[in-house]
């Protein structure tokens, strides 16, 4: 996941496209097939981040602070 999230949001690259994304996740040795247990685990997985309150990605969190999008991340820093 960090791989796609590097190449979406620091090298620009639109990991929207599922090809794409398939490129990216192959090109770090991951297998990007799809499978109904992987959309199981991300069911189960989105929806313990929603109970959270998870309202967007990414999504980091430090100190209680959660911040959403790659626009606020210097909050983070601080």
């Amino acid at each position: 996941m960090q791989a796609i999230f590097h190449s979406g949001f620091v090298d620009g690259v639109d990991i929207a496209d599922p090809a794409v994304a398939d490129a990216v996740a192959r090109q770090h040795g991951l297998d990007p097939t799809i499978t109904q247990d992987v959309k199981d685990e991300l069911r189960a997985t989105t929806e313990a981040a929603y109970a959270r309150g998870v309202v967007g990605v990414p999504c980091l969190e430090r100190d209680g602070i959660t911040v959403y999008g790659d626009d606020r991340l210097e909050e983070l820093v601080r």
